[in-house]
């Protein structure tokens, strides 16, 4: 991910509702057909301050798009399609920002730093967009500390987070019903 310079108008609320247990951190990748997601090391020079690539080491494709998830409750800041795939930003509650570089498709329109249009807000685990072979993303954290973005060590919390499910394939169902 490059650096992007954006007009960033911070999501703000409650600092306490970002601690909430109810309101769990996801991966944003999801568990495919019983297959993790985890970090996968890589040796891009541009991926530095805490990006990190998430993808499946026991799988490199699918017949199907794999759903990007929402990592927490934010609003979409910056939504872009690059030569690396669309880009995506979303600011959460307490001054958190989470990043997600190549995406094969994003479900947001393109955003203008220039115009003003109303934030578009997601929600925990709704699907942001599609990723194909190679099943991989560039994901990244940042915080808002005295008025400046700070890189967060994104695989030193990532690990707590929750999984959701998902199956490409569909699933085999037993013939045998009992009567």
């Amino acid at each position: 991910m490059r650096n992007i310079a954006t007009t960033r108008i911070l999501h703000l609320s409650d600092p306490a509702a970002a601690n909430d247990p109810a309101k769990p951190w996801i991966w944003p990748l999801p568990r495919l057909d019983g297959v993790s997601p985890s970090i996968i090391p890589t040796h891009d020079p541009t991926w530095t301050d805490g990006i990190v690539q998430i993808g499946y080491t026991d799988r490199a494709a699918s017949a199907d798009l794999v759903p990007v998830f929402a990592a927490h409750d934010g609003i979409i800041t910056y939504a872009f399609r690059g030569e690396r795939g669309a880009t995506l930003c979303l600011d959460h509650p307490a001054g958190w920002s989470s990043q997600y570089d190549g995406l094969e498709s994003v479900i947001a329109l393109s955003t203008d730093r220039f115009r003003r249009r109303r934030k578009v807000r997601v929600r925990t685990g709704e699907v942001l967009g599609h990723v194909r072979a190679p099943l991989r993303i560039g994901f990244a954290l940042s915080r808002l500390v005295d008025g400046a973005w700070v890189p967060v060590q994104t695989a030193e919390l990532i690990h707590a987070w929750s999984m959701l499910p998902w199956f490409a394939e569909p699933r085999a169902v037993s013939a045998a019903i009992a009567v």
